[in-house]
């Protein structure tokens, strides 16, 4: 399968929408509820929400493209956190941004573009002068875990994330962008 790691345009809205609703329940614990799952997709991962991140110079948003369409996308948020949890854990470590979201289809899982898609997203976080690449997972999301783990993403911290009306036991894992942290990503055909 031939893939093009990209940034996003305002054309793939549709697309990013539709491949986060498929791969973000799979991310979730079992016991999240369609309703809470559907309210977060409207919150934060709609069409709307990801035609603002295109256009917001606060967000990096790449996807891989293929003949089949859009089958991942990874995306940096460069404001500073708000969250107490996160500055603490991040203070005196640099100018850090968050990984946000790192999705892959399903049809995609251990094909290694997950890999590719963060080695872009850190690519690019390094062009923006990030010294600390920060992201929270699931505690319950094991092969998440281990992927990061495996990424050079070290567990910092406990944190809080919500989900509907629930509020989630995350990790808050952090990675030094001067450290390796994994393979090189592959040369992709564009």
């Amino acid at each position: 399968m031939e893939i093009a790691l990209r940034p996003a345009t305002m054309s793939d809205a549709s697309a990013l929408a539709d491949l986060a609703a498929l791969t973000f329940p799979l991310a979730c614990p079992s016991y999240h509820s369609a309703e809470n799952i559907a309210v977060h997709l409207a919150n934060v991962l709609s069409v709307e929400n990801f035609v603002d991140y295109v256009q917001s110079a606060e967000f990096s948003l790449f996807v891989a493209d293929t003949a089949r369409g859009v089958r991942g996308f990874a995306m940096a948020d460069y404001r500073e956190p708000t969250d107490v949890e996160v500055q603490q854990q991040l203070a005196n470590k640099g100018r850090a941004a968050e990984l946000s979201k790192l999705y892959v289809h399903p049809e995609c899982h251990g094909a290694g573009l997950a890999h590719d898609l963060l080695e872009c997203i850190l690519d690019d976080m390094r062009q923006h002068d990030v010294e600390v690449a920060w992201l929270t997972v699931n505690q319950l999301n094991a092969r998440a875990n281990a992927f990061y783990e495996k990424c050079g993403f070290a567990f910092v911290a406990n944190k809080t994330y919500r989900v509907g009306d629930v509020i989630d036991d995350d990790y808050l894992r952090i990675r030094h962008l001067d450290d390796e942290g994994g393979r090189q990503p592959r040369i992709l055909e564009g």
